[in-house]
């Protein structure tokens, strides 16, 4: 058997473009096969991104109706407890139970003094000092504020339930 002269084909370029030819149909064969796993991956990635993204709306819509349906239910109790607590506040005004101002005096003008040798109350003699005026209208801007706020913290108490 004739002796194979290894080096001469070690020194052939043949052996070098046929090991390039080689690697370049490897190269391809494994671009293809990477490409189409790209191709799979991001199909997925945009498949699991749609649904996320309707899964979000979703969400989002059933959050913002159950809030819609708790302010609606708080309107409700609100304009029920602003009803009851106007008609309290006007039976409270027609029973005499705001203090009419009294008294009436000029600014600057002295209090009399009590024959006791102490100041007289400048609400006039035997009225207790600490009684303030409180017009009707007060009574019903703090009725409607007060049941208005009261159904805000209800509100927003009731968002965690």
């Amino acid at each position: 058997m004739p002796a194979i002269p290894y080096m001469a084909i070690l020194k052939s370029k043949w052996l070098y473009i046929g090991l390039l030819a080689l690697a370049v149909l490897f190269y391809r064969q494994q671009a293809h096969s990477w490409e189409n796993a790209f191709k799979a991956q991001r199909g997925a990635y945009q498949a699991a991104s749609a649904k996320a993204e309707t899964a979000h709306i979703a969400a989002k819509m059933a959050t913002e109706a159950r809030y819609r349906t708790k302010a609606r239910i708080s309107d409700d109790r609100h304009q029920a407890a602003l009803e009851s607590a106007s008609s309290a506040a006007e039976r409270f005004i027609a029973a005499g139970g705001v203090r009419r101002a009294c008294n009436q005096r000029a600014p600057g003008a002295a209090v009399a003094t009590a024959a006791s040798g102490s100041a007289a109350s400048p609400d006039g003699a035997g009225a207790a000092s600490e009684l303030v005026a409180v017009t009707p209208d007060d009574v019903r801007i703090c009725t409607v504020n007060t049941t208005r706020l009261e159904a805000a913290r209800e509100w927003a108490l009731g968002l965690n339930d």
